[in-house]
């Protein structure tokens, strides 16, 4: 296929995958503005562009968390993304330009690389791969953006009194238990709940990382010992 017609046979397939992320987003917007303000809000939807990473930040920003500790936090979140992009890294190889790789790198998150590792296959040698790859990212990006910031404008027409922030841990939860299907994801969630109880006296909020660092160690160790 040409460029383009990846780019649209990906947009084609991630509009499903993109209408459902809608209601999460409009929630991640509406509890972002009490705790942070619309600016900075919006700042966030722009820049992270990584719903967990952002639900975790807010959650430690709702708590007075040092600046070093969200950052930490949300770098321990996102380090799956490593994997991936070692995982497509044969699929884009063939891209000269650094600036590009950055650029797709940016657009790295869960569906897309699902998606892409999906229709790639084996196939190391996809002329227009990375078209493909910004075919599911871009309505992806977009939406997330447009609808966080949506909700962010109506945040702001809540009172301060009704306190939104309580809605992050629920939305994690909401996330995280669907997830927990075998031993590992057992293990790291029973993990991390055990943990960040016994580090909650710790300062400057690191109990979630602290809880966050053990649960992965965890879940590794169990999924190599049952394999």
């Amino acid at each position: 296929m040409t460029a383009k017609q990846e780019f649209a046979e990906a947009v084609r397939q991630v509009i499903p995958v993109t209408i459902g992320m809608i209601p999460f987003a409009l929630i991640v917007g509406v509890t972002a503005e009490p705790i942070v303000g619309a600016g900075l809000g919006i700042f966030m939807s722009a820049a992270i562009f990584a719903g967990a990473s952002q639900l975790a930040a807010l959650q430690l920003l709702s708590e007075g968390a040092a600046w070093s500790v969200i950052v930490m936090t949300t770098m321990v979140i996102n380090i799956r993304m490593v994997m991936y992009s070692a995982s497509l890294e044969p699929h884009v190889r063939h891209i000269a330009s650094r600036a590009t790789r950055l650029l797709l790198s940016f657009f790295l998150v869960d569906q897309v690389y699902a998606m892409s590792l999906a229709s790639f296959g084996d196939n190391d040698d996809r002329p227009h791969a990375a078209w493909f790859y910004m075919g599911l990212a871009t309505p992806l990006a977009v939406v997330w953006m447009v609808t966080t910031m949506i909700g962010i404008f109506l945040g702001a027409q809540v009172p301060d009194s009704w306190g939104l922030s309580f809605a992050v841990p629920l939305i994690f939860a909401a996330l995280t238990f669907p997830s927990i299907v075998d031993s590992p994801t057992k293990a790291a969630a029973l993990t991390s709940v055990v943990v960040s109880l016994l580090a909650y006296p710790l300062p400057a909020n690191l109990a979630l990382p602290v809880a966050a660092v053990a649960a992965i160690a965890v879940g590794m160790t169990v999924e190599r010992v049952r394999v």
